[in-house]
């Protein structure tokens, strides 16, 4: 890859947090994981986006009934995913190969709809991760339902809606997480771990630094809290990272050196 294009993939990183919106629509349409995996082993075949679309609209690849809910499953695509850099997309199709409950591909289509459904991460970030942290791990739809009021002071938007959609946002975002592993149980849902892979964690680690951290700001940004990693989660992850040569990482005292050895967009 030239080195222009390696700058390039690499500052269009700084776009992925931008895409994030407090919406009730996608919240609703849920995961999709499903699906997703679907369209992205199709991208493998043809990347084409008018012949994946196609794919998806006209042959009916992933089997619904309507042409409205066709339309939702491309449109959640697009949002989520298509609007990331290409080597983002390719990365995930690339990760179907391993199996639908693969770690490689669960794990990065959580990422990057935690980036774009910004209620979600806020829950995860902001909820969840302090009850991981005390250890209290159970979760129910009144608590989210009383998240998304509490949200409400501050995200204005919430307000207009009814109580019948903030209920459905609750059981959706529930269900969601499920389908990601950072939940589970059927009635009574208690929060775990969810498997994560080294690639999915480089994606997270690149995105960081596009946007700035280094040092120790980058090893305790929040955003790591997706995974429900501490810092030493963290410094884990980044030390097979460079047993990998994928990055330098040194740290001696006060002083961390991270550098990438690979960049955005290089092949394996």
């Amino acid at each position: 890859m030239q080195k222009k294009q390696r700058i390039n993939e690499f500052n269009d990183l700084t776009q992925i947090r931008q895409n994030g919106k407090y919406s009730s629509t996608n919240l609703i349409r849920g995961s999709m994981i499903n699906e997703m995996f679907v369209i992205f082993s199709e991208y493998l075949k043809n990347n084409d986006q008018k012949i994946l679309r196609d794919r998806v609209m006209i042959d009916n690849i992933i089997h619904k009934n309507s042409f409205h809910q066709r339309q939702n499953v491309w449109w959640i695509f697009d949002q989520r995913y298509l609007s990331c850099p290409s080597w983002i997309v390719e990365n995930i199709a690339g990760s179907t190969k391993n199996g639908i409950q693969s770690q490689d591909f669960v794990s990065l289509a959580y990422l990057y709809y935690m980036f774009c459904e910004r209620l979600a991460y806020d829950f995860v970030t902001e909820f969840m991760w302090p009850r991981w942290q005390n250890k209290s791990t159970s979760v129910g739809k009144n608590e989210v339902f009383q998240f998304f009021v509490d949200k409400s002071k501050e995200i204005p938007a919430i307000n207009q809606w009814s109580e019948t959609t903030k209920n459905r946002c609750s059981s959706f975002l529930l269900k969601s997480l499920k389908d990601f592993g950072v939940l589970k149980g059927t009635v009574n849902k208690s929060i775990q771990r969810p498997s994560i892979s080294p690639e999915t964690a480089y994606h997270l680690l690149c995105i960081l630094m596009a946007e700035g951290y280094d040092g120790q700001a980058l090893i305790t940004a929040k955003d790591w809290r997706l995974f429900l990693w501490n810092d030493v989660d963290v410094i884990d992850a980044l030390n097979r990272m460079a047993m990998k040569q994928w990055i330098r990482f040194e740290r001696s005292g006060p002083t961390t050196i991270l550098e990438l050895v690979r960049m955005p967009g290089d092949d394996l």
